[in-house]
């Protein structure tokens, strides 16, 4: 609690020092400013409470917090025994953030973006490779394992055409395939292309769409809005 009511402080100083840079014609004091508290606002999505619904409704052996019993690690508790029990193990899920990086993205849309992935990191689990980020715009950049928004590499601003995204999560293997992708983009693109891909990832794995831009958002159809968690993130 304190450290959200110091968090809003901030900002609320943040906001006052912006009003003062602009009256004064001081747009470096401004430009700075405004960036400081674009990186303070907090992710959109809450998105502990979505990972907890999502995977609730998700296969049973990657659920949050499911254990089963294994033979690849044997119960200590029965040492000495004639007989091997099993020991519990834990599945972990896998998430995925594909980042639309085509030329009509701005600096707004990936701010936004970013906010999300710190939140996204802060619910997701903490296991190795458990969280990975790829660009794209008309095709897959470097998929790369962060635990960081500050080791997240954009590079892009060819055309869009996010369906390559899903297509290239629907081609993994079984051991690479997140249990959670993310695709956060604009919303300009072909639509129709998209959801014939996303259609063949249902039950695969979770789909979730973040929309950066309101116009992007409204221009999802209705039928991808039904086999898909369609979120709009934009400012408005």
């Amino acid at each position: 609690a304190e450290q959200t009511i110091a968090k809003k402080n901030t900002s609320a100083r943040v906001v006052e020092e912006i009003k003062k840079g602009r009256s004064r014609g001081n747009e470096s004091l401004h430009d700075f400013l405004l960036l400081a508290q674009r990186q303070m606002a907090p992710a959109k999505v809450n998105w502990r409470d979505l990972f907890r619904r999502a995977m609730a409704t998700a296969n049973d052996e990657i659920s949050r917090g499911r254990s089963d019993y294994s033979y690849r690690r044997v119960n200590r508790r029965a040492h000495g025994s004639e007989y091997i029990f099993p020991g519990m193990v834990k599945y972990i899920p896998k998430s995925t953030l594909g980042i639309d990086c085509s030329g009509s993205m701005d600096t707004q849309d990936f701010n936004i973006i970013l906010n999300e992935a710190e939140g996204i990191m802060k619910s997701s689990s903490k296991g190795k490779d458990a969280f990975r980020v790829f660009p794209v715009d008309t095709q897959v950049k470097h998929i790369q394992p962060v635990k960081s928004v500050n080791n997240i590499k954009l590079t892009g601003g060819g055309g869009t055409d996010m369906s390559v995204a899903v297509q290239f999560i629907n081609e993994m293997d079984a051991k690479t395939k997140p249990d959670i992708f993310v695709l956060a983009t604009d919303g300009f693109t072909d639509w129709v292309k998209y959801e014939n891909q996303a259609k063949l990832g249902v039950r695969k794995y979770i789909h979730i769409l973040l929309v950066t831009q309101k116009d992007g958002y409204k221009s999802v159809p209705e039928s991808l809005r039904k086999i898909i968690h369609v979120i709009d993130v934009s400012k408005d």
